[in-house]
């Protein structure tokens, strides 16, 4: 049953490289929301097989989950980072949650944007599937990860967003109360601006308000021309706790470690992560998360790009990269309960340096 299920998973992965082929002169003109709906009929005509592979084989397999992203970027070599931890990569399709967003019928300068993404998306995932096949997969696994169960931890959210401020005790009283950002101000807890982050580039030195408007400016395609700031905060910092509990959920249901290249994605799932480690595989999913981020900050994709990929997966698995890495950061007493990034980051970079010296001596000697 295992092989009949890995051959029907990989031919899946054929039969949607096909599909995308077929659909991408449509993803961005007014067809574009015909073919996500394709998409999603896709997957879920093949959500219960999918399901049983997530189950019998992400599950038991050390597996990393792009996610969080838009897209992987095979142009950028982002691949690269990626499949230097675990033994099983997956993309989290973002095609899969764009129709969500698409189905709303939104217009304007966002609609453009949303399709050009989508575009993108949509070539980046040709390139993975015909250039990586079997080594990186892509599955829709938060579309697929929602049950009854799950949504408990999805009203968490809600929780998380209120628990930045005082006297406020619900989406109706925060709406209710503040207007203006002065009005957020007056009602946030006072450590607000190190908790907070609104963008990629967001530094936290700056004055709390100087970022807001920074970060209103760069997404100001995204908001109505009347919107208030109480409703821009709330897109701001809200969609970005959400889909952290959205990760979080996924990666609990099939015990699979979210890769996240993202700063702020990254940030919010560890913050909303933290509340739960009374779940018995969470610190280690946490502790591989954030290896896995500082990996991607400090990996030279340009010197691991000078070789395959195949190349790249070979020498890291005679270095036994990933126990080289546990075992320096053991020695300097980080584990799963002590996170430390000041720690983590000089291992990372003792090791990746091991492993560019292996490739150049691997190159030298061929």
């Amino acid at each position: 049953m295992f092989n009949m299920l890995e051959n029907f998973v990989f031919d899946l992965q054929v039969q949607y490289k096909d599909l995308l082929t077929r659909l991408t002169p449509n993803l961005n003109t007014q067809n574009s929301c015909s073919a996500l709906d394709e998409i999603n009929i896709f997957w879920y005509s093949n959500m219960d097989a999918i399901k049983m592979y997530l189950h019998y084989f992400v599950a038991n397999t050390d597996s990393f989950i792009f996610t969080a992203s838009t897209f992987l970027d095979i142009g950028d070599n982002e691949q690269y980072p990626f499949i230097l931890l675990g033994k099983m990569h997956i993309v989290d399709d973002p095609l899969s949650k764009y129709s969500e967003v698409a189905v709303k019928g939104i217009n304007g300068k966002f609609s453009d944007k949303l399709k050009e993404q989508i575009e993108l998306t949509a070539a980046d995932n040709i390139r993975i599937l015909s250039e990586y096949k079997s080594r990186i997969l892509i599955l829709p696994l938060r579309l697929l990860s929602q049950n009854d169960e799950t949504q408990l931890l999805f009203s968490a959210g809600e929780k998380a967003f209120l628990s930045l401020f005082n006297g406020i005790n619900d989406f109706k009283d925060y709406f209710l109360k503040c207007n203006t950002i002065n009005d957020i101000l007056d009602f946030a807890r006072d450590d607000i601006e190190n908790v907070i982050l609104f963008t990629e580039d967001d530094d936290q030195s700056v004055p709390f308000l100087q970022r807001y408007e920074s970060a209103v400016k760069e997404f100001n395609y995204m908001f109505d021309q009347n919107s208030s700031d109480a409703h821009k905060f709330f897109f701001l910092v809200y969609g970005y706790i959400q889909q952290s509990f959205d990760v979080l959920m996924s990666c609990i249901e099939y015990n699979c470690t979210p890769y996240l290249r993202n700063v702020v994605s990254f940030c919010y799932f560890m913050l909303v992560s933290e509340n739960f480690n009374d779940i018995e595989i969470l610190p280690a999913i946490r502790y591989k998360c954030c290896i896995s981020h500082l990996i991607y900050r400090l990996c030279s994709k340009e010197i691991l790009a000078c070789y395959s990929l195949e190349t790249v997966t070979r020498v890291a698995s005679e270095l036994n990269f990933q126990t080289m890495l546990f075992n320096s950061l053991a020695t300097a007493g980080v584990h799963e309960k002590n996170l430390s990034p000041n720690k983590i980051a000089p291992s990372v970079e003792q090791c990746l340096q091991t492993l560019y010296h292996a490739l150049e001596t691997k190159r030298e000697s061929t």
